[in-house]
């Protein structure tokens, strides 16, 4: 019994010692065919082992692999499913005696795996006997008991995963894969942790999991997600289905260090943003064909939101929508010079596989909201992004954002750069509408706006301003070349019911504009490039029209016409002058239309303005000017040639509507604007000039203008049948009202004298007519018509022959003297109507006359014939409008008159210049005319009635003839004395 003890205990202690160390001695490389074949029965899945193969039971029963691939099933893209460099497993020694399989450790070294969802969805590893193994239908030992496996420890180093999806065609590769994991079945409960690399970012995991539900194919995880660099964490509690609908569903939330940096990481650049800690939980589910995140609540450096978002994956799409309250700390959030106090977001976003679209969304900034809207999406010929963006926003404060926004602390740019820099990496369709916009303190308001942008092209469809300055606005355009800045076309239409509101919204000072300018239309089309562009513009204003058309240079920096077509219209040239120059002209002469044309080019600040034509209230003029506007006060040089001119004069003129006396020169201001408007230095000439009473014919004149000086030299015309050589100056102050100086200095040779005296006084005293010369030197003083009249001062002298009074003849006065006359008649009966249609004749005239505060001394005055001679002195008061002269009237000897007739008389006359009245200064003529009627009473007593005439004048005779009728008896008294009453009677009334 001893001897079987012994002989027992040495077998079993042979068997375990072969059993221990049996398989060192066995070539397990053999085996390798079987273990293939074992793996292809469990799984379905041929295996090829390219490497070593071993066994071992001391000290634990462990096996090891090496150079191992699995090759991927019918229908894969790729030909290997799954490899390894090397796979080592030890296993608990004891539970294999029970059917168990323990795994104390199970190392992969380089795993490398590539699944793949066919077509139909399913994944390709799926072979029917691992359906069935995940369905709880494990394969049974040969006893028929159910093999349970528990692991431990599995370790894989430098692993990789390969997916791809047949039907979307994409890729996604996870490498350095290092992960410890322990199960206590194939079914779990599980716990991992370690890491992978994916996209150039690092994923470290730790997953704890519940016991696999085969029968549910669901596993409840509790999953934590470290991505770096950027610090992002993910943690993950709830529910993962893995049957042929897989499927998530549970509590995650998301947590950031810092937000900014992260973005960064990923290559999205957000400037403004501060950097700062984000946190979001919500729901998160998802299966083979959606995403979704709700009821997510977020914080961003403490700032809160809540917000959703939804995924679809064939075909992509998404919604994201997130909304803050209504007030967030701004500051919390802003950074790079961002000052924004308070803030509130609504953002609504969402993708339907072809295009990105945001509706419903609105940004908030201090109180200023604005609405967006639009959509994005990319052509899939030109690889372009096409953004459509409406923005629209009741009150956007410009001034009060432009001060919380980063100062730009770039150069100046030029216009074109600016312009160049419009040129967007993206197509672009945006629509803009603002109820209104403070801009510089200025309120626009009604703003809509529609621009686009291809390529490098720039399109403004419309722009449209209701309300700018009072003015509303539309302009359109295109560039079709943004980076070159060519290829312009644009069009602008403003319309200013006040143009001097819409001056100042643009900071233009027009003080010096016409006050009464009010309504305003312009309109500009432009075409051509940054460097010329030809320019048509029409404006419209006071009843005129400024239009021009042609090229101007650099228009968009420092505009330069080159021979640039200019027409100025109005329907009266008066108000036209008086709009540009604030001068006021009251002459009926000017207050026709005005046309006038013009080519014009710009060199600096130096226009020359050719080929101007035109219709100036009825007065032709062509010419050319030279213009600078350097100085403070433009200047112009040119000549210019005018047609036919008629113009009133400053002075009020004798006409029967003018006003009588003093009253007749008017007392208002003389508006000298006009003569500090500009300098100027022109040549002037006309084909004739109608100023008031002065026909010039064919006048020159050199005309400077300088510092509101005027000075007129080498004016040289014809005038009255003869010529006129004149010399002026005027010389006006800037202030209003200020006095006016004015000097004349002129010379008329062989004129018209009675033409020349009426257009001298204003008047026509008498109707003289003749040739004769003036020399005439005036000058005053005023701020009025009234004043420069009442302060005229100055000297002439005068001289004619052929001179004819009409309207007075002094012959036939003293003939008339000679007749017969009747009861009744008084010298200036007989002078009225004796001068009336007759005329006196002179050789010559010879006068010389001073002027002093406008009354005219007339120190002599000479008319001197063959048979008569008429001297004058006296004055003629300008203010008053009156006159005084004293005229001494001879005839020289003639047989035809009586001896007694007086040849020598003076007449006065005075009054108003209008209608004077005349007077003989000498008793001697109403005397004479006395006694002649006395002579005549007498002879006819004498002659009737017998009496002796009292005839002084004829004393000898009439004594003579008295005696003898005394000698004569009385015949029939009775019957005399009838006859000679009825004679007397006769003769006293012939």
């Amino acid at each position: 019994m001893k001897r079987l003890l012994v002989i027992l205990f040495t077998v079993v202690f042979v068997c375990l010692a072969a059993l221990v160390f049996a398989p060192s001695f066995i070539d397990w490389s053999a085996y390798k065919d079987q273990a293939a074949q074992q793996v292809a029965d469990r799984t379905g899945l041929e295996m090829d082992i390219n490497g070593g193969l071993g066994f071992a039971i001391i000290p634990s029963p462990r096996f090891y692999i090496e150079d191992v691939a699995i090759k991927a099933p019918e229908g894969s893209k790729n030909d290997v499913f799954a490899s390894l460099q090397r796979l080592d497993v030890n296993v608990s020694l004891l539970p294999l005696l029970s059917s168990e399989v323990k795994v104390n450790s199970l190392t992969a070294v380089k795993p490398v795996i590539a699944l793949e969802a066919l077509e139909n969805g399913k994944l390709n590893i799926m072979t029917p006997k691992l359906v069935d193994m995940t369905s709880g239908k494990e394969g049974e030992t040969a006893s028929g008991a159910q093999q349970q496996i528990s692991l431990d420890h599995i370790r894989i180093k430098d692993g990789s995963f390969l997916y791809y999806d047949h039907k979307s065609k994409s890729e996604t590769n996870i490498q350095n894969i290092n992960m410890d994991l322990s199960a206590q079945s194939l079914q779990g409960p599980f716990d991992a942790e370690g890491s992978v690399f994916y996209n150039g970012n690092a994923l470290n995991f730790d997953i704890e999991t519940d016991a696999y539900n085969a029968s549910e194919q669901v596993i409840s995880p509790k999953i934590k997600l470290l991505v770096q660099p950027g610090n992002i964490g993910l943690e993950y509690q709830g529910v993962i289905a893995t049957g042929e609908e897989f499927s998530i569903q549970g509590q995650t939330g998301i947590h950031i260090d810092d937000l900014k940096s992260t973005l960064n990481d990923f290559g999205v650049g957000v400037a403004g943003i501060k950097g700062g800690v984000l946190d979001a939980k919500g729901i998160l589910t998802a299966d083979k064909n959606a995403l979704s995140y709700k009821n997510a609540s977020l914080t961003l450096n403490g700032q809160p939101a809540k917000g959703s978002f939804e995924m679809a994956f064939s075909p992509l799409t998404y919604k994201l929508n997130i909304e803050t309250p209504e007030q967030i700390d701004a500051s919390a959030l802003l950074d790079g010079g961002y000052t924004f106090e308070k803030a509130m977001l609504k953002i609504n976003v969402e993708n339907d596989g072809k295009e990105t679209s945001f509706s419903k969304t609105s940004i908030a900034l201090d109180g200023q909201k604005f609405d967006i809207s639009g959509a994005y999406k990319t052509d899939a010929k030109t690889k372009r992004a096409l953004i459509n963006l409406s923005l629209s926003s009741p009150k956007l404060d410009y001034d009060s954002i432009s001060t919380k926004l980063p100062k730009s602390s770039s150069g100046a740019s030029s216009m074109k750069q600016s312009i160049a820099s419009m040129a967007l990496p993206f197509d672009l369709n945006f629509d803009a509408k603002l109820g209104e916009l403070i801009w510089q303190k200025k309120s626009v308001k009604d703003i809509t706006a529609n621009l686009k942008a291809a390529d490098n092209t720039l399109s403004l469809k419309s722009l449209n301003v209701k309300d700018f300055g009072g003015s509303s606005i539309q302009a359109s355009g295109d560039i079709q070349n943004v980076k070159n800045v060519s290829g312009i076309t644009a069009s602008v239409d403003i319309d200013s019911p006040d143009v001097h509101k819409l001056a100042k919204s643009l900071q233009i000072d027009s003080a010096s504009w016409p006050k009464n300018l009010s309504k305003a239309n312009v309109k500009v089309k432009a075409t051509g490039a940054y460097e010329a562009m030809s320019i048509t513009a029409n404006v419209s204003a006071m009843g005129g029209q400024v239009i021009t058309s042609g090229d101007v240079k650099t228009p968009l920096s420092a505009p330069a016409p080159s021979n640039l077509s200019f027409q100025i219209k109005h329907k009266n040239m008066a108000e036209a002058v008086q709009m540009f120059s604030g001068a006021k002209i009251t002459d009926k002469n000017l207050q026709k239309p005005l046309d006038l044309k013009m080519k014009i080019n710009q060199s600096g600040k130096k226009y020359s303005l050719k080929d101007i034509s035109g219709d100036l209230s009825g007065i032709s003029v062509n010419g050319s000017i030279e213009a600078n506007l350097e100085g403070k006060v433009p200047s112009v040089n040119g000549d210019l040639a005018f047609g036919n001119v008629k113009m009133e004069s400053v002075m009020t003129e004798g006409s029967a509507s003018a006003p009588k006396g003093a009253a007749r020169w008017s007392k208002d201001p003389i508006n000298t604007a006009a003569l500090h408007s500009l300098n100027a230095n022109l040549k002037l000439s006309a084909n004739n000039i109608t100023y008031g009473a002065w026909p010039l014919e064919k006048p020159t004149l050199k005309l400077t203008l300088n510092n509101g000086t005027l000075d007129i030299s080498e004016l040289k015309s014809g005038v009255f049948g003869g010529a006129m050589n004149m010399t002026a100056r005027v010389k006006a102050s800037k202030e209003e009202r200020a006095p006016v100086y004015f000097e004349n200095s002129s010379e008329f040779t062989n004129v018209d004298m009675g033409k020349l005296t009426k257009a001298l006084l204003g008047t026509q005293l008498v109707k003289l007519s003749g040739d004769g010369s003036l020399n005439l030197n005036i000058k005053s003083t005023g701020a009025s018509p009234a004043a420069l009249i009442y302060d005229l001062g100055g000297s002439g002298v005068v001289n004619g022959s052929n001179i004819v009074l009409d309207g007075v003849d002094v012959e036939r006065f003293v003939n008339a003297l000679s007749y017969d006359t009747k009861p009744g008649d008084t010298v200036m009966g007989i002078w009225k109507g004796t001068t009336k249609g007759g005329q006196t004749k002179f050789d010559t005239l010879n006068g010389a006359f001073t002027i002093k505060n406008g009354v005219v001394a007339i120190n002599s005055m000479d008319l001197d014939g063959q048979r008569t001679k008429i001297t004058t002195k006296g004055t003629v008061d300008l203010p008053k409008w009156y006159l005084s002269t004293l005229h001494n009237m001879s005839v020289k000897a003639d047989e035809n008159v009586a001896s007694d007739v007086p040849k020598s008389f003076e007449i006065r006359v005075q009054g108003s210049l209008d209608n004077p009245a005349q007077e003989f200064t000498q008793n001697i003529m109403q005397q004479y005319l006395e006694n002649k009627l006395k002579r005549k009473v007498n002879k006819l007593l004498s002659d009737k009635l017998g009496f002796p005439s009292n005839d002084s004048g004829n004393g000898a005779q009439n004594n003579q003839q008295q005696q003898q009728q005394n000698q004569q008896p009385p015949k029939d008294m009775e019957d005399a004395a009838g006859k000679a009453i009825q004679g007397v009677l006769e003769g006293l009334l012939q």
